[in-house]
């Protein structure tokens, strides 16, 4: 099943970035995307999914240029629950598909 959600990532010049992991990969906007294992980093769970929000809130992300929120769709593989200050619950997907920025 198809959802809607929400990515922050960072707007590049060639495409969209990820914030932490893999960030030398681009994603455009339209093209469906399978998650990368990005490997694991000191200080983070390991988890190789795209990870989406519920609404375009992360409160424990500065929102600072070039990061931008984006529209996407996903297919979900599960549901990781987090607490309000960090957005809500996220959405771990393997696929994802960009469709627009969105103001935050």
């Amino acid at each position: 099943m198809i959802q809607l959600g929400y990515k922050l990532m960072r707007r590049m010049g060639d495409g969209y970035a990820p914030l932490y992991f893999c960030r030398s990969h681009r994603y455009q906007l339209g093209d469906w995307q399978e998650a990368v294992d990005g490997g694991r980093k000191r200080g983070y769970a390991h988890r190789p999914f795209f990870h989406i929000c519920q609404a375009p809130d992360a409160p424990h992300i500065r929102l600072r240029a070039p990061r931008v929120w984006l529209l996407c769709e996903f297919q979900p593989h599960q549901v990781f629950p987090r607490p309000s200050s960090q957005g809500g619950d996220w959405f771990l997907a393997k696929w994802m598909r960009l469709l627009r920025e969105v103001a935050s």
